[in-house]
């Protein structure tokens, strides 16, 4: 991952970087131990901050932490952590410590703030409607707290929303993007906000030929969208990366 953050063309010229499942001292990680925010961090030459989003501790093999961290290359602020009802219980099924969650911070950019939401939803209840409903309030929450008169105007949301239910991939190839084929998550932010990448009705997920997943989002408000997309064949990472461009 850090090649591909270093060395594509867009991504090492991103200013801010919203990255989930970030590994910590987990064993599962290659390579094994890694302080992934940390060294990320270092490598770019940005400020980050970073939260635990699951303690595997009770996991063979794990054993360490994943969360959620934001990079950039702005001062750093007020920076808040959102922990998500929860809609399943993961303790149960696999003894992961923690929850859903999103990683909030003010950025200094010149004589303005700019807030920034990193976010990863639940990709549970295997019910689809349960799980669309889960992911919906969680969304809801993010909004919530942006809208408190104390945030920034500016704001971008971005990261892993799992919405694993609508996939543009999938004869007869809904929207994703719009009602009536979009996850109520994405129809709820694209009714106030505008689509970071709009335009792209692509997949961002592909756990094989068959399973093409549309999981990744950006959602900006108080912005303009200058450019925006999928970075194609990043490598680094089982999800391909969002970017957007954006101006006052």
């Amino acid at each position: 991952m850090q090649s591909t953050l270093a060395t594509d063309a867009t991504l090492s010229a991103a200013d801010v970087l919203l990255l989930t499942e970030v590994a910590r001292q987990d064993l599962g990680s290659n390579p094994a131990g890694i302080d992934q925010a940390r060294d990320l961090a270092q490598a770019l030459a940005m400020d980050y901050v970073f939260a635990v989003e699951w303690d595997r501790r009770n996991i063979p093999g794990k054993e360490g932490e994943h969360g959620v961290a934001i990079l950039s290359k702005y001062p750093i602020g007020n920076v808040v952590v959102l922990r998500h009802v929860p809609v399943f219980d993961w303790y149960g099924e696999d003894g992961r410590l923690g929850g859903r969650m999103t990683l909030a911070a003010d950025l200094r950019v010149g004589a303005e703030l700019l807030r920034v939401y990193a976010s990863h939803l639940d990709n549970r209840p295997y019910d689809p409607v349960a799980s669309q409903d889960g992911r919906n309030l969680q969304g809801a929450e993010i909004r919530a707290d942006a809208a408190a008169p104390e945030r920034p105007a500016q704001v971008v949301v971005g990261g892993d929303l799992n919405t694993w239910v609508c996939n543009p991939t999938y004869f007869p190839y809904p929207d994703c993007t719009q009602a009536p084929d979009a996850e109520p998550v994405v129809q709820a932010f694209v009714a106030q906000w505008l689509d970071g990448t709009a335009g792209y009705n692509g997949h961002t997920y592909e756990e094989s030929v068959v399973v093409r997943q549309r999981l990744d989002w950006l959602f900006l408000r108080g912005l303009a969208r200058t450019a925006g997309g999928v970075v194609a064949g990043a490598a680094g990472s089982d999800h391909l990366p969002l970017y957007v461009d954006v101006q006052r």
